[in-house]
């Protein structure tokens, strides 16, 4: 996806094929804060990062670190599903894709647990995004499920 994105911003026709500095510059004023606002991890302390840096998260066992995100919304099944929890382990790219009806938090704890957690075991860490689903509630909902 990397080069997909290189080879759109250099080739583009606004972009006038830009040199290598203006081109980095020009994805950077664009990304870095969409790019900073994808990734929530709760178990670094806040007061030890730099605001303003992008995270780069890897995982050094498999099953350690989990990232996970809902697609939303999709054209609704008969059976009523709208979304989809997408669950991916950080080490062995691993990715599971799990229907679901609703985007409460707890539905998405449910579906962590009963879809990843009771076949994978408990990540260390769990990454997501920043949106209202995954803040503090989801947790708390996953430690009373278990």
């Amino acid at each position: 996806m990397k080069n997909e994105v290189l080879n759109y911003f250099h080739s583009h026709g606004l972009a006038q094929h830009p040199g290598a500095k203006r081109m980095a510059l020009s994805l950077k004023e664009r990304y870095q804060k969409m790019v900073q606002s994808m990734f929530y991890l709760p178990n670094i302390k806040r007061k030890n990062r730099q605001s303003g840096e992008i995270q780069h998260f890897s995982a050094t066992i498999p099953f350690q670190m989990v990232a996970i995100d809902i697609v939303d919304p999709l054209p609704e099944t008969e059976d009523c599903y709208r979304y989809v929890m997408a669950m991916m382990d950080r080490f062995t790219r691993y990715v599971e894709a799990v229907p679901m009806k609703t985007q409460l938090a707890k539905e998405i704890a449910l579906t962590f647990v009963n879809e990843w957690i009771f076949r994978h075991g408990v990540p260390e860490t769990i990454l997501s995004d920043n949106t209202l689903q995954f803040r503090g509630k989801i947790s708390s909902l996953i430690a009373e499920i278990l």
